[in-house]
């Protein structure tokens, strides 16, 4: 009541002076304030103060918990590494899946080698001479496909004496003759062999080999001499042509195209014959599903590993703590717990 009256006294004190500011004049008006008991109310009763958030990280995989950070009550940021599981089964696995990746790449090359080989080079340049199958025919490997010569590229093998002989080497131009005819075609030293061979009339010499472009006419078995500077030959020799082979399947199958007939010049890489055999593409089909399988699922074990070291999601304050040594179970549970309520780590954000 004391307060309230001061304040009415302190009211009445402005309105009698602004009431001796009104210039004279006599009239005036009583304020009576309204006076009473000033009442307090208490409001009281229990509750529970509860976080605003809280997290439960819970491990995706079971494993035993090699290392943890963090102690109840720290305050952790997210992404800070909470604690570290043991990964070592998950890494023998991985090693298993990068085994397997490499069998099956290595399955793989060896089935496109074999489809590779359906493909039939030429292995020299020349002139094929015979073709010994037809489309469609089915052939086996090892199986003769044509023959081919290289009668534009001659060789020359003739005797020296050995101290000829030894003054010759690989590259040195040779000057080749054929007995009854004119003219002298330029060629080359090929080879020098490395013993002497007996002759006829007991003579010795050294045999050197020789290379040569046909000038035109010169047949395989044509007689011919050579010379190298002032060192002739101590016999004549027959002119060979440089190529002259078969040509042979390196894979089994049916003959799909044969684009060489006798006559047909062709070089060395080139394409003759191509062979068919579903066996086989289908295993180089299969052996790369086989690969792409692996490679999935080595992938996927290796993306695995970031489950085994277990991160904050947000920032907040530990509030539990999983006990050390101990195993975790994926969905967080603990061993020995006798409820799903036992999580690993219980944080509050802040």
């Amino acid at each position: 009541m004391k307060r309230l009256k001061q304040g009415a006294a302190a009211l009445t004190g402005v309105l009698l002076l602004l009431s001796g500011c009104s210039g004279g004049v006599d009239e005036y008006q009583c304020v009576h304030p309204e006076t009473g008991t000033l009442v307090q109310q208490l409001v009281e009763g229990t509750g529970t103060v509860s976080y605003r958030e809280e997290y439960s990280v819970i491990p995706t995989v079971s494993a035993k918990i090699l290392s943890c950070s963090i102690e109840e009550g720290d305050t952790v940021t997210a992404g800070q590494v909470l604690y570290v599981l043991d990964s070592g089964a998950l890494e023998d696995q991985i090693t298993q899946a990068r085994l397997s990746l490499n069998s099956a790449q290595a399955s793989y090359a060896q089935a496109v080698d074999a489809c590779t080989d359906l493909t039939v080079p030429a292995h020299a340049s020349g002139t094929v001479t015979e073709v010994y199958v037809h489309v469609g025919d089915y052939v086996n490997t090892g199986t003769a496909i044509a023959s081919l010569v290289d009668s534009a590229n001659l060789t020359l093998t003739v005797p020296f004496a050995a101290e000829d002989a030894a003054d010759m080497a690989p590259g040195n131009t040779a000057a080749i003759t054929f007995p009854g005819q004119a003219g002298t075609v330029t060629g080359s030293v090929e080879r020098v062999y490395d013993t002497p061979t007996a002759l006829s009339g007991g003579r010795e010499g050294v045999y050197v080999e020789f290379a040569f472009r046909n000038p035109g006419a010169v047949l395989s078995g044509t007689a011919a001499l050579a010379s190298v500077g002032g060192a002739a030959c101590m016999e004549a020799g027959t002119v060979a042509n440089a190529t002259e082979q078969s040509i042979y399947a390196t894979q089994s199958g049916q003959v799909a195209s044969l684009p060489i007939q006798a006559g047909t010049a062709v070089t060395a890489g080139q394409t003759v014959m191509t062979l068919e055999n579903a066996s086989l593409t289908n295993a180089v089909t299969n052996a790369s599903l086989s690969v792409e399988s692996a490679q999935v699922n080595l992938a996927q074990l290796e993306a695995k590993r970031a489950d085994y070291t277990v991160t904050a999601p947000v920032d907040g304050t530990v509030l539990e703590r999983p006990v050390q040594d101990r195993r975790l179970r994926g969905g967080g549970h603990l061993p020995g717990h006798p409820s799903p309520a036992g999580f690993p780590v219980c944080l509050c954000g802040d």
